[in-house]
């Protein structure tokens, strides 16, 4: 005969607590993680981002049609000119500038990553701190 005591008796009243505690601490932890991994991308931007910006910045040159090889950073240095001068002699390598950040809105260095392609220079950059 079952009663109000038969749950009870299959999951006793304390496996069910710690089972119950045990769910409300892995949502709490799953629900951190994913707020903490949120804000970290936010901070450091993502690979959505980069595309955005790479196709920004290509929208930009064909409607403006400008050269931007004199382009200076915060500093005043050319650096597009020194992408293409090491791109030109070595095909690949790194670059650093300092450049607004588009999050913080702040100056900040920034590395680039280029590689040439017959006579297109390709490149991505990110932000350090």
């Amino acid at each position: 005969m079952r009663t109000d005591s038969f749950q009870e008796s299959v999951f006793p009243r304390y496996h069910m607590e710690t089972v119950l505690k045990k769910l409300i601490h892995s949502v709490m932890f799953a629900a951190a993680f994913i707020t903490s991994s949120s804000a970290l991308a936010a901070e450091l931007g993502t690979a959505e981002e980069a595309a955005t910006m790479v196709k920004k910045a290509v929208a930009y040159l064909k409607a403006n049609g400008k050269d931007v090889s004199a382009l200076k950073d915060a500093d005043g240095k050319e650096f597009i000119k020194e992408i293409l001068s090491k791109a030109k002699s070595g095909g690949k390598g790194n670059a650093d500038y300092k450049w607004p950040n588009p999050v913080s809105a702040e100056i900040q260095p920034q590395t680039v990553y280029f590689e040439k392609a017959d006579d297109m220079v390709f490149s991505s950059g990110y932000y350090r701190k």
